[in-house]
């Protein structure tokens, strides 16, 4: 027979409700408000609003100042916040501080108002100025600063707005198991025009060559996120991928030659095409005087600020007796010069993965960031940092199970405060499967979920290692797993019935607990308890055993529910030898329950 397993209430993560204060009422969008704006204008502090999946268009919603919880019902992206291209998404600006917590969005669409260079210009669905607001497992996805205006003649143009999704000034907002994916800096405005050149006269009959054209503008830094002023925001397994830094602007065009004087004079040269801009920096650009903490994040994709296109030389001015040359064109800008990382202030990275490889000569950290324990392309000094292929599945940004980043991180840099959950809303900690009561972390933003199983040691070679297996499936919530129990001693009759015995945690000891007669080569053997016998669940009765080599499996399911990921299993099989009595004991296997 098979006895069904029933895994203790003890095993679940317990305090599934701790922390949470009660709310004193719950405003339901579209049910109670049509809209979001409309929901927060009803709320009071401590109210949560529940947002129904759909897609809202949404500009600059305010929150006056108030804690409350605005929460996707469906989850991370069922409800959408949608600027439309028209303006920004959320423009926070009064107070709020932690306990305003905006959680489950896809925010998209997000348009800062205006390029130009001023402070705020930037933020394409986000701006936080004085508001340190939390944000939890929300998506930012094609957002985008203005561009810089184009600039008056004789004058460089303005640069690109900073800030594709978010611009924080005077902030301490948390983004917590957030994605910031395909969103745009602004470009640099052109450059204004050469002056004309002047008009030939009596004296001096040739028209003047046209002036140099401006220099475009820069290219708006923070690809996802710009932080400026007193600012100390904490981003917490979170994923930048595939944002863009803002494109150089073009040079202006090279002034007009002036007209020749007279029948035989020639017009002036046109005059030189301005230089392009300089692209912008890194998917992430800390400036002077702020700072921010990256803690389990992961950078991939990224681009860096484009070279802003050189101007056309000017146009040669005319003359009776004949044109000038055109001018020659500007050069092109310049590269921005970081990808992931640019920190004019301090950055604190910790057990990270910043690879995103579009330009092997731009490094991925730049400025004051102070990092360990991450994975850099390129490398970068401080503790327990390397620079290896993460191999990172790039739809899920999971680690695959070869990759380095499993059980590499330093768990003391993870704050208390960013909770138990990864990017994908997995079990951050794992335990690790080859260091006793050790629990760690994989680097990055997302844990490697799948199901471990592990043969303990050989507990001082008392039993067979080979005599338990895994036979089929992976230990994953909703799946079964089978495991072979065999007696490679051939100690026992075929035809001994085999177990399988679960328990909650290992036996004490670095041998287990040795008793004579439980060893599988003989009644006279001693055998060991791997899995600790007093703390056992209902045991698992297979078929009869058909010999060495010939592994009875045993198939246990696992519950589907999510509660139980990273739950580890202590597995021993045996064989029950009815002729004698005699039970033997096999190897021991610690499962860790995947997602």
């Amino acid at each position: 027979m098979r006895l069904s397993l029933s895994l203790p209430l003890s095993l679940l993560a317990a305090p599934l409700f701790a922390g949470l204060a009660a709310a004193q009422s719950t405003i339901v969008v579209p049910d109670d408000a049509s809209s979001l704006q409309a929901g927060v204008n009803l709320a009071s502090s401590g109210d949560t609003i529940l947002v129904k999946p759909g897609t809202y268009p949404t500009s600059n919603l305010r929150l006056f100042g108030k804690a409350i919880t605005i929460r996707s019902e469906g989850g991370a992206g069922a409800a959408i916040l949608d600027g439309n291209l028209t303006g920004r998404v959320i423009h926070s600006y009064e107070g709020e501080g932690p306990d305003t917590v905006i959680d489950g969005f896809l925010i998209r669409n997000g348009r800062a108002p205006f390029g130009g260079g001023t402070i705020g210009d930037g933020g394409g669905a986000v701006l936080l100025s004085s508001s340190s607001p939390t944000f939890k497992n929300c998506r930012f996805e094609d957002n985008r600063a203005d561009a810089g205006s184009a600039a008056p003649a004789g004058a460089t143009g303005y640069r690109g707005g900073h800030g594709g999704a978010v611009y924080l000034v005077n902030s301490s907002a948390r983004f917590e198991n957030c994605l910031f994916r395909n969103n745009d800096a602004g470009e640099g405005g052109q450059g204004g025009q050469g002056s004309t050149g002047s008009n030939g006269t009596l004296f001096f009959p040739t028209g003047g060559t046209g002036g140099t054209g401006k220099s475009g503008g820069r290219g708006g830094h923070g690809g996802a996120v710009y932080v400026a002023g007193n600012s100390s925001p904490a981003f917490v397994n979170t994923v930048f991928a595939n944002n863009e830094e803002g494109r150089g602007g073009r040079g202006g065009k090279g002034g007009t030659g002036g007209s020749g004087f007279g029948l035989t004079a020639k017009g002036g040269n046109g005059g030189k095409g301005g230089n392009g801009g300089q692209g912008g920096d890194g998917a992430l650009f800390v400036d002077s005087g702020a700072g921010a903490l990256v803690v389990n994040c992961t950078f991939l994709g990224n681009l860096p600020g484009q070279r802003g296109a050189n101007g056309p030389g000017g146009t040669p001015g005319s003359a009776t007796g004949g044109s000038g040359s055109s001018g020659p064109a500007g050069s092109l800008g310049a590269l921005g010069i970081c990808t992931g990382i640019r920190s004019v202030g301090v950055t604190d990275v910790f057990n990270s993965v910043l690879w995103d490889q579009s330009f092997t000569s731009t490094p991925e950290i730049s400025g004051n960031a102070i990092v360990w324990y991450s994975d850099v392309y390129g490398g970068h000094a401080g503790v327990g940092n390397f620079d290896v292929n993460p191999l990172i599945d790039t739809s899920t940004y999971e680690p695959i199970p070869t990759s380095p980043l499993v059980e590499a991180a330093d768990n003391t840099a993870y704050p208390a405060w960013a909770g138990t959950q990864d990017f994908a809303g997995s079990v951050r900690f794992f335990d690790r499967i080859d260091v006793a009561g050790l629990s760690t972390m994989d680097i990055g933003a997302v844990e490697h979920t799948d199901g471990h199983q592990v043969l303990f040691p050989e507990f001082c070679q008392i039993n067979p290692a080979d005599s338990l297996s895994v036979l089929s499936g992976v230990s994953e919530v909703g799946q079964a797993i089978e495991f072979g129990v065999d007696n490679p001693t051939g100690g026992q009759d075929v035809g001994s019935l085999s177990l399988l015995l679960l328990s909650i945690a290992p036996a004490p000891g670095d041998c287990g607990l040795l008793i004579a007669g439980l060893g599988m080569g003989g009644p006279g053997e001693i055998g060991s308890f791997i899995v600790d016998p007093t703390k056992l669940l209902p045991i698992l009765v297979g078929p009869a055993w058909d010999g060495p080599g010939l592994p009875a499996g045993i198939s246990l399911p696992l519950p589907d529910d999510e509660f139980f990921v990273g739950v580890s299993i202590y597995v021993q099989g045996a064989l029950f030898d009815p002729s004698d009595s005699h039970l033997g004991l096999s190897a021991g296997m610690r499962m860790v329950i995947g997602t």
